[in-house]
């Protein structure tokens, strides 16, 4: 039997036997199902994959139809037609559409450093792709079934930091569906419009209370009433890093503030957490504790250590902005 007296090995290069000797058809690679290829080729490294699928039209239409690919760009744009554009970290360009059959198979379990969604990030996505950050954008609005193809597709995308600009439902829907398959991020950064509807401020409170474990969270570009107590407590709970400056006015209270206080004074590992309070829950909260003052408005809560620092919000005098850090070292990013 062949398999008894050679062993198949798959290079980088092609498809080779130890014996020097013409493979028999019927021992060939080629004559397993489609299926145990497509595992194959989900074990293979990228550059791997390339070559194998090269060496014949059928394998060629399998390794791009089958998932777990390292992913450095995908560009989803209903610009001119709705069409993703993706890149994978050997540059290949995969072209694909929202209704096409197969997608969500071919990005599935994919990996992908960073995710971004919305247009409106797209400078920005330019500045990742030349410091190598893999990303995926979408961009462009979304009907109904095309968000439905997109939400499919990149449920199992493995990522580990997460852009998103909200600009409408969409960009929310996808948010959650993207944050309830993962148990803990690098990095998440929410922006919002500037101006914010109702219905659009009760969709981000709950999107923000259902963020898992992350190193650094930053909610940023809104003028949106989306911080309460709760949503405080939430985020200082589950990030390290947690940047909510960007939020202009919030209905934080002094009680909330000082639950947040507390959270970080009593975390066994460094926390900060960063945002903005009305002004009369600072000072309620300044005249029920005890602080040094280390430099005007930076000061030291004598009996924990934690470090306190505000300052006033030049846009907005009712507020100042507020920056709590606890006296443990601070963990390298």
């Amino acid at each position: 039997m062949f398999f008894r007296t050679q062993t198949m090995t798959i290079s980088s290069s092609a498809l080779t036997t130890e014996s020097s000797s013409i493979m028999d058809p019927k021992a060939s690679i080629l004559c397993l199902p489609n299926e145990i290829l497509s595992k194959i080729f989900e074990n293979l490294p990228s550059k791997d994959r390339e070559n194998v699928g090269i060496l014949s039209d059928r394998l060629d239409d399998i390794e791009k139809r089958t998932g777990c690919r390292d992913f450095s760009t995908i560009c989803f744009s209903t610009i001119d037609k709705p069409e993703i554009v993706a890149r994978d970290v050997n540059a290949n360009k995969f072209r694909k559409w929202p209704s096409e059959e197969g997608l969500a198979n071919f990005f599935r379990r994919s990996t992908c450093r960073s995710l971004v969604i919305d247009v409106r990030i797209v400078f920005f996505l330019f500045i990742l792709e030349i410091i190598l950050i893999l990303t995926l954008l979408l961009q462009g609005p979304l009907t109904v079934e095309h968000e439905q193809c997109i939400r499919s597709a990149f449920k199992s995308v493995d990522y580990k930091e997460l852009l998103v600009d909200f600009k409408g439902d969409y960009s929310g829907r996808i948010l959650i569906d993207l944050l309830r398959s993962r148990s803990d991020i690098e990095q998440l950064h929410i922006g919002g419009s500037r101006w914010m509807l109702e219905k659009e401020v009760e969709e981000t409170r709950r999107v923000l209370m259902i963020i898992p474990t992350t190193r650094r969270l930053a909610v940023a570009a809104s003028e949106g009433k989306i911080l309460t107590d709760s949503i405080l407590a939430h985020l200082v709970s589950v990030s390290h890093y947690t940047d909510l400056g960007g939020v202009k006015e919030t209905d934080v209270t002094v009680e909330g503030l000082e639950t947040a206080f507390e959270m970080v004074s009593a975390a066994s590992h460094y926390k900060e957490v960063s945002c903005t309070v009305p002004a009369s829950a600072v000072h309620q909260f300044l005249d029920r504790r005890q602080f040094s003052v280390v430099f005007r408005t930076n000061l030291q809560h004598i009996a924990t250590g934690t470090k306190f620092n505000y300052r006033l919000d030049r846009d907005n005098q009712d507020y100042l902005y507020v920056s709590i850090q606890s006296d443990k070292s601070p963990v390298p990013l």
